[in-house]
């Protein structure tokens, strides 16, 4: 009995961390030209960082639901 009720706790704390987190995901371009910037670090308003890829996208696995801001340096 005890591990049914450890069980369904756990899953209820799973189901309730996934709905307050999601991914985001983006492309950097030069405003100028369009094209995309490779190498590009962003940072979220979160204290998370990625850099962007050969084609300038980028993405992060879980991100809190709610404003973000995000920081671009190339």
């Amino acid at each position: 009995m005890k591990l049914r009720k450890l069980f369904a706790g756990a899953a209820v704390l799973l189901a309730a961390s996934t709905a307050t987190a999601e991914p985001l995901a983006g492309r950097v371009l030069d405003s100028n030209t369009l094209q995309p910037i490779p190498g590009a670090e962003v940072r979220t308003s979160t204290g998370k960082k990625t850099k962007t890829n050969a084609e300038g996208y980028f993405q992060f696995g879980d991100v809190p639901m709610g404003r973000v801001t995000l920081r671009v340096r190339a």
